[in-house]
């Protein structure tokens, strides 16, 4: 049976992989990117299994709207993935309060919105899952990147809030935290080679579709009869 997939932030990166594969696997996808044609060769590929909506994560009432016309248009949404978003480097003294801002509105709030705008959705339908992507830097800050660090941590201190308020409903959700392997990472190189997201995102779409979510610490399977995550070295 095919998935229906919600995806925000998929003109390029691992938005675009995971569509790329979500689609490849025969599921259904609604995909949001800020420029209509960054999408035209998937769409003239797979036809009506892929909808694409504009959508600027900034906006709240854009959010909404795209949420609710999502499950409008395939009655019920699985997986719901936040994955917008973007990073910004240089020393705190010297970020201007406006691009602060903005990134703030733009991976923090912005994933605020989308879950809060998904959450009645999946709880009227029964249950599906959120993924929201993260960063290793939720759990530690690198030199450079104090502001991205913080709405890392942000948005996964909410999550881990809203988890517990939401089991009940048979939502599930999925920190991805994509984890940097360069040896300079306050330069800037925080982007893993396509090779390396599409081997995630391949391995993410097929624990998540077999009912068996990734660990967010170590990328694999989580054992819910107690197996251990060897980067916590404890149990799941």
């Amino acid at each position: 049976m095919a998935n229906n997939w919600l995806i925000t932030g998929t003109s390029s990166g691992f938005g675009r992989t995971l569509t790329e594969l979500a689609l490849e696997r025969g599921d259904n996808v609604v995909a949001t990117v800020r420029k209509p044609s960054a999408l035209d060769d998937l769409k003239e590929r797979y036809g009506n299994r892929l909808r694409v909506s504009i959508l600027d994560v900034t906006n709240a009432k854009e959010i909404v709207s795209v949420v609710d016309g999502a499950f409008d248009a395939l009655g019920k949404i699985d997986f719901a993935v936040s994955n917008a978003g973007y990073i910004m480097v240089g020393a705190a003294e010297e970020a201007e309060l406006p691009r602060i801002e903005r990134l703030l509105d733009t991976n923090l709030l912005g994933s605020i919105v989308f879950a809060k705008a998904v959450i009645p959705h999946m709880r009227k339908q029964g249950g599906g899952r959120i993924l929201q992507i993260s960063s290793e830097q939720s759990q530690m800050a690198y030199p450079g990147m104090s502001v991205y660090a913080t709405t890392k941590w942000g948005i996964e201190g909410f999550f881990e809030g809203v988890i517990p308020e939401i089991a009940k409903f048979g939502i599930e959700v999925s920190l991805v935290e994509l984890v940097d392997e360069g040896d300079e990472p306050a330069t800037g190189h925080f982007q893993a080679s396509l090779a390396q997201m599409q081997a995630l995102a391949a391995h993410a779409a097929a624990l998540i579709s077999a009912g068996r979510p990734p660990c967010p610490m170590c990328g694999g399977p989580i054992d819910h009869d107690g197996g251990v995550c060897p980067r916590l070295n404890g149990h799941h």
